[in-house]
């Protein structure tokens, strides 16, 4: 056990002394940082010079004086309202000027009611679906107001439909959300890399002549689960620190913003966090060893990426399986299959729990049967590991590291 904590510590102090490491946390908070500014970046380029004025012509009096509650809505521009007419070559002269942002003639046709929608550029002023659906809005509640309802007929008829969406059993499911797809895609990047740290943490020490060392004073055993769970450690830290950085830049610069409103968390629960926690600790572990073991059978770091492949085209798989299947058929077989498959379950189960109601004999199965696979491959590893660790040369094949795990 000593060694083993020793071990642990070494890698700890190793990762977090590096510049590289140092380094490249900095740029990623900087990232994250300027990822939630980016509101307040855009609000202070944009041209605050630039007129909010558009005009709306209304010569026919369509709309009969009511285009005046526009300027009611807070849509963060100011409407002119003309009921006579004009020619269009002086209101594009006006917006040309800077006078105005945009204009709007409406008119009759074909016993219709259209409008063309003036701009200097594609792109500028309002969005035109948005002024065609409160110009219907508008019109609709004029003809209303013309039949003489009463004031709960008309609430009715502008009474908006929400809904929710439940299971058999009564459980409440969460709306998808932009949120979901980020802490899924957040989850899969924590494990793979934290994952790969171990790999190239192995290689790099057998490359340096440290591992000689390490076999002299402590056994491979204690090797590779110290360097694991170190790794780990590490991988726990820059994931709750980047949550930290992620949450207070959020509250500081970001929240409220309209531009960052897709972000809402709010259909995420406590239990949901914890067993994303549980799903990267098991994740990670099941990863790590394996990328454990393919940096053990490699001494040059160029063969690093090479050796990787395999491990990472089955992360790869897993996750793809993990996250498809929920995102296109949350309660369908495929999805309940990569719950229990112990390569996409890490990625897939979470994400499932976050979309649908998981039976909870489905949870525990998943977690059983990862937990049987870690222990599997933390057998083979630590064989194998032990019999390949001091090997130097050409990268070993899988017949060769076939041959190491049968030797007695």
């Amino acid at each position: 056990m000593r060694e083993l904590i020793t071990v642990m510590i070494y890698t700890i102090k190793e990762f977090i002394t590096k510049k590289s490491f140092i380094v490249s946390n900095l740029i990623m908070f900087a990232v994250i940082i300027v990822m939630f500014n980016v509101p307040n970046i855009m609000e202070r380029t944009t041209n605050n010079d630039e007129s909010k004025d558009i005009l709306i012509v209304d010569s026919e009096n369509i709309f009969e004086g009511s285009l005046s509650t526009l300027n009611t809505m807070e849509l963060g521009y100011d409407f002119q309202v003309l009921n006579e007419e004009i020619q269009t070559t002086e209101i594009n002269n006006k917006i040309n000027d800077g006078e105005l942002l945009a204009g709007v003639v409406l008119y009759r046709a074909n016993n219709e009611i259209n409008f063309s929608y003036i701009v200097q550029e594609i792109g500028k002023g309002m969005d035109p679906e948005v002024l065609q659906n409160l110009f219907s809005k508008i019109y609709l509640n004029l003809e209303v107001s013309k039949l003489d309802l009463t004031e709960e007929q008309l609430n009715n008829l502008n009474m908006q439909i929400l809904y929710n969406t439940k299971t058999v059993d009564g459980t409440d499911m969460p709306h998808f959300s932009f949120s979901i797809v980020i802490l899924s895609i957040g989850l899969f990047f924590a494990i793979y890399f934290c994952a790969y740290q171990v790999s190239a943490a192995i290689t790099m020490e057998k490359t340096s002549k440290v591992m000689e060392t390490l076999v002299t004073s402590t056994s491979p055993k204690a090797i590779i689960l110290g360097k694991t769970a170190g790794t780990g450690i590490v991988g726990i830290i820059q994931l709750v620190a980047t949550i930290i950085v992620g949450v207070i830049s959020y509250k500081l610069f970001a929240e409220g913003s309209a531009t960052i409103d897709f972000l809402d968390f709010s259909g995420i629960k406590a239990e949901h966090l914890m067993i994303s926690i549980i799903y990267f600790i098991l994740g990670y572990t099941l990863y790590a060893f394996m990328y454990a073991l393919v940096g053990s059978t490699v001494s040059k770091p160029e063969d690093i990426q090479t050796a990787n492949s395999p491990v990472a085209m089955i992360s790869l798989f897993g996750f793809y399986l993990g996250y498809f299947s929920v995102l296109f058929a949350p309660t369908g077989t495929a999805t309940t299959v990569a719950s229990l498959l112990p390569f996409s379950s890490p990625f897939n189960m979470p994400f499932r729990m976050m979309m649908t109601n998981v039976p909870i004999h489905e949870i525990l199965a998943s977690i059983a049967i990862l937990i049987i696979t870690i222990l599997i491959i933390v057998q083979i590893s630590i064989r194998i590991y032990s019999r390949a660790v001091l090997h130097y040369g050409s990268r070993m094949s899988l017949k060769d590291m076939f041959k190491l795990y049968k030797q007695k």
